[in-house]
């Protein structure tokens, strides 16, 4: 069975509420480069807090740190080091996800020109 639409609704034609099915609760994308936030959901803002070091602060915070966070980078996208980057989220707090990108051939600290990371788990 095949299911197509353009549009998900409540029974009252609002938006549907994903708080208790597993969907992210948080996702960005962001420049490491010039600290722009270019895109987000759930997200206040983006703050640089160093080379390779960025602190993603949520509108609604998660239930506890017992969430699951992933983050992708690319370095550049014309850049050759695109594809020897890495991204890991440090320190756990309910309202704010911490990333760091970084080479992961020699582990020292970029900021990225593409940062994405995503949260999933349990709202407050």
């Amino acid at each position: 069975m095949t299911v197509v639409t353009d549009k998900i609704q409540n029974h009252a034609g609002g938006p549907v509420e994903f708080v208790g099915q597993v969907a992210a609760k948080m996702w960005a994308n962001y420049n490491g480069n010039i600290a722009l936030l270019r895109d987000s959901f759930n997200v206040s803002s983006g703050v640089d807090l160093g080379t390779g070091f960025t602190e993603l602060n949520l509108v609604s915070a998660m239930k506890d740190v017992n969430y699951c966070n992933t983050a992708t980078c690319k370095y550049s996208v014309n850049s050759f080091y695109g594809n020897n980057t890495k991204a890991e989220s440090y320190g756990r707090a309910a309202g704010v996800v911490n990333v760091v990108t970084m080479s992961s051939s020699t582990g020292n600290n970029y900021d990225c020109e593409h940062l994405n990371a995503t949260v999933s788990g349990d709202l407050a």
